[in-house]
């Protein structure tokens, strides 16, 4: 875990004691002090709580900058074995390749991982491909040797 990360659950669990803290305030009917209320053992412990809760339902948080991909490391590997097989009826190995790593760069850089998902199940039930994907094909195209 990252300091960034500790960070953003710290953030959630201050997040939490607050809102805890003005509930518990206002409960209790100003009769006790505000930084009484925010070191009370009821206070810290459902602050706790919701700060997990949150971590556990949303997951830990993302790095700052960490490119969100459209495919996974091993759908990469799947997609671009079966695009060189198929390049090769038509062009050489060696393009084949440059052509299926040009489709993936560009389908990374298109879709959000929704988008692509999206697009493969609209393929895989109707067996056309959409204008989208068919445009990152046309503009990787390598002439044939």
């Amino acid at each position: 875990m990252t300091a960034y990360q500790v960070g953003q659950i710290f953030g959630a669990f201050l997040a939490a004691l607050l809102i805890v803290s003005v509930v518990f305030y206002v409960f209790k009917r100003r009769s006790i002090s505000f930084r009484s209320v925010l070191t009370h053992k009821v206070v810290i412990v459902a602050s706790l709580l919701g700060a997990v809760l949150n971590v556990f339902v949303r997951g830990l948080p993302a790095e700052p900058g960490e490119p969100v991909r459209a495919m996974t490391n091993d759908e990469m590997i799947s997609f671009y074995a079966g695009c060189v097989d198929k390049g090769k009826a038509r062009l050489d190995e060696t393009a084949a390749k440059q052509h299926c790593a040009c489709v993936i760069s560009e389908i990374q850089n298109t879709f959000t991982p929704r988008q692509f998902r999206e697009s493969t199940e609209e393929i895989a039930r109707t067996g056309e491909v959409n204008q989208g994907m068919v445009a990152i094909v046309r503009k990787c195209e390598v002439a044939p040797p």
